[in-house]
């Protein structure tokens, strides 16, 4: 049972960086169209906020609209509840394990 939440956990955490890279790799002139050549800001993305990245390099080609802000709220709340679902697992994890 541990082994596979600590499996779900690490998909959680992992998976969206490695769609952002596969994307990266596959796709980069809409990375470039998103953060203009400034690739520094797309790998502290990645590693930091892996759902607004992604998020923002799809929407950002089609222009600065509502559609834009949409898709960068989304990313954002799926990062924040990627973490704290994290989080959460770990303390249910933990106290599971201390009684």
């Amino acid at each position: 049972m541990l082994v596979a939440l600590l499996l779900i956990g690490m998909a959680a955490i992992l998976g969206p960086r490695v769609i952002d890279v596969v994307f990266w790799l596959f796709a980069q002139d809409r990375w470039q169209s998103a953060f203009g050549g400034n690739m520094i800001w797309a790998v502290i993305g990645i590693i930091l906020v892996p759902w607004t990245t992604l998020a923002f390099a799809i929407a950002q080609p089609f222009g600065n609209d509502v559609l834009t802000a949409v898709a960068v709220i989304i990313g954002v709340l799926a990062d924040i509840a990627t973490y704290a679902g994290a989080g959460y697992k770990s303390r249910s994890i933990y106290a599971d394990n201390q009684a």
